[in-house]
């Protein structure tokens, strides 16, 4: 994703009016000798960051919003995250008009997400006429409760003088509005499809949106999106911490800005996925993952959460940590999709590997081969699948003795077991890669690797993409391996090849570039 500005056209929907903002300080970076979008990146980088090309049209209209909720002075400056959020936000294409109609926050708590948001929409009713917003949180008490004390409250530390304001406030319970005397409005709402139906947005704002299930979130987008019909440059805000599960409409609004869906803008901070339980003690991961510390809240204030939380919420509320499974994707479907070559399956190279795994229950076995190519890519191919497990042992025996390869597998499943102990009574009998609990978890995270930084090749074989779509993050121990939701469901393809391209690496670190088949009982 790209991250720096590429335009600077004057705003084409809405227009800087230079609205009095009482005690407006200066822009204080700039006057350090900094630049604003130095400053921007002086702070800790995203885990995911959409383009923020053009969006220094609307800064001062920004700086309009901050302002207003008493931000940009000696005592309390922006911090660098809120420019983040509210450049990617502000972004624009070449015609002027928002770049994202949709964007995804997802920022740890204590990190200023809410008020970044908060600056940018208020800054938009100030300068734009006739601009609406609207703002709802998890329930609409939350909302109503977060509306009063982090937009109301600051503007009438602002105002003081409520002949002097350049809007009304409306507390009436259930009617909760700032009306702007350029027409412009921000009210709360309820996160109820009903409540969008019949108006129409400029803005809308969910926040937590980490709480609604998949189908609370299909409801509430037929009923907001129709709200945009008639507004160039409408947006949709979808921000929160992360949630517990990999579903909804945070999670799908995520993975559409990290897979650069047209239209779809993300910021996104956190640790990453792979943050083991000594990780998340370790003060240089909370450093890479809480953009706040130092601005907002402190090491010491981030200790005491851990302390005191359960490990799972802390991950989630301070690291950005999504927990594995949930029916969410775990492997990335871009890139798996992107790694796809299409054709037949080809005959494995001299330096190959073959792993086999069958089902907890003998539903089905896999064998997969892995090897790597000349360019050092990783290749992971299904030589057979099938359901039960009556056929195995006959096309296990063939593979091993037609290229005189040892069979991999992993030594703690029962079905597993009794496969390899069929084998061991054939003769001549098979050589066996016995791999155990701490390769199992091995395997897992250099599949996982592979996928994720481009160096993984499959054949599209229909059998393993299911198994790269099922598969999900499971816990083992301290670390974690390859896991499935339902007890059905089928992945033993995607753990054959984890299994079998962990052998082969292994094997070529030592050396024996034409001893794959050494002897390895």
């Amino acid at each position: 994703m790209q991250t720096t500005d590429m335009r600077d056209e004057a705003p084409v929907f809405g227009q800087v009016v230079s609205t009095p903002v009482p005690a407006a300080a200066p822009f204080l970076p700039e006057s350090g000798g900094i630049g604003p979008a130095e400053y921007r990146d002086s702070g800790i980088p995203p885990l995911h960051r959409s383009s923020p090309a053009g969006s220094r049209a609307f800064r001062e209209e920004f700086l309009v919003g901050a302002r207003a909720l008493g931000l940009d002075t000696p005592k309390k400056p922006i911090p660098p995250q809120t420019y983040v959020i509210g450049d990617a936000l502000n972004a624009t294409n070449d015609e002027g008009q928002a770049l994202y109609t949709v964007v995804g926050v997802c920022v740890v708590r204590r990190a200023s997400k809410t008020t970044s948001i908060f600056a940018t929409a208020l800054g938009r009713c100030f300068e734009r006429p006739g601009y609406e917003v609207a703002y709802a949180a998890q329930s609409g008490t939350k909302g109503r409760d977060r509306f009063m004390l982090d937009v109301v409250r600051p503007l009438e530390r602002q105002w003081p003088d409520e002949s002097s304001r350049p809007f009304k406030i409306n507390r009436s319970r259930g009617g909760e509005q700032i009306t702007f005397d350029n027409g412009s409005r921000f009210a709360v709402l309820p996160p109820l499809p009903d409540s969008f139906r019949g108006d129409a947005y400029d803005m809308v704002i969910l926040d937590e949106a980490q709480v609604h299930g998949v189908e609370a979130s299909e409801d509430l987008l037929g009923a907001i999106l129709p709200t945009f019909d008639t507004r160039p440059g409408a947006q949709l805000v979808v921000a929160g911490t992360t949630g517990p599960h990999r579903s909804g409409l945070l999670w799908d609004t995520l993975e559409d800005g990290r897979n650069d869906r047209a239209s779809t803008g993300i910021v996104e901070y956190g640790a990453g996925d792979m943050v083991s339980e000594e990780d998340a003690a370790d003060e240089s991961t909370w450093m890479r993952a809480h953009p706040g510390i130092g601005n907002l809240t402190t090491l010491d204030a981030i200790r005491r959460n851990f302390e005191k939380l359960p490990l799972a919420q802390f991950l989630r509320e301070y690291l950005g940590v999504w927990p594995a499974g949930g029916g969410g994707r775990f492997l990335n479907p871009a890139r798996w999709a992107s790694s796809a070559i299409r054709g037949a399956l080809p005959e494995p190279p001299e330096h190959f590997a073959v792993a086999f795994q069958v089902h907890p229950s003998g539903l089905s076995a896999s064998l997969v081969a892995a090897w790597r190519d000349d360019d050092g890519n990783a290749h992971i191919g299904l030589l057979n699948h099938q359901p039960g497990t009556a056929w195995f042992a006959t096309a296990a025996l063939g593979v091993a003795r037609r290229r005189k390869v040892a069979l991999v597998h992993d030594t703690y499943g029962g079905p597993t077991n009794v496969q390899v102990e069929v084998l061991q009574r054939a003769r001549p009998r098979p050589r066996f890669a016995p791999q155990t609990m701490a390769d199992v978890k091995t395997a897992a995270a250099l599949l996982v690797k592979e996928v994720e930084e481009g160096r993984l090749r499959h054949y599209d074989q229909d059998e393993m993409n299911e198994a790269a779509r099922l598969v999900v993050k499971r816990k083992i121990g301290n670390g974690w391996g390859l896991g499935r939701n339902a007890d059905e469901e089928d992945i033993t393809p995607l753990e054959a090849g984890a299994l079998a391209l962990r052998y082969l690496d292994t094997q070529r670190r030592r050396g024996k570039r034409g001893s794959i088949m050494a002897d390895d009982d």
